[in-house]
């Protein structure tokens, strides 16, 4: 079970959330550290709901992502500061 906040989520500037998917994703900002624990807060989800490489994340899901947000705030679609 997950009890503490991921490292990812410390900060606001480092994730979004896709409507879409429903799925955290993390944003140009996020350090080395923060792409980490986004892996391993995935692992960690995946391995304790028994599911198979439903939530595994790559690097190359991480940078998809990542530019899927910076396409959404050119847009004006999404704006980091909007409550969920």
């Amino acid at each position: 079970m997950l009890l503490e906040k991921p490292y990812f989520m410390q900060n606001k500037e480092w994730y979004w959330q896709d409507e879409e998917t429903c799925k955290y994703k993390l944003t140009d900002k996020a350090p080395q550290e923060a792409k980490e624990s986004y892996k391993n807060f995935y692992e960690a989800l995946q391995n304790s709901l028994n599911y198979s490489d439903i939530f595994v994340m790559t690097d190359e899901e991480i940078e998809a992502g990542i530019q899927e947000y910076k396409k959404l705030l050119a847009e004006g679609k999404y704006l980091h500061n909007k409550k969920g």
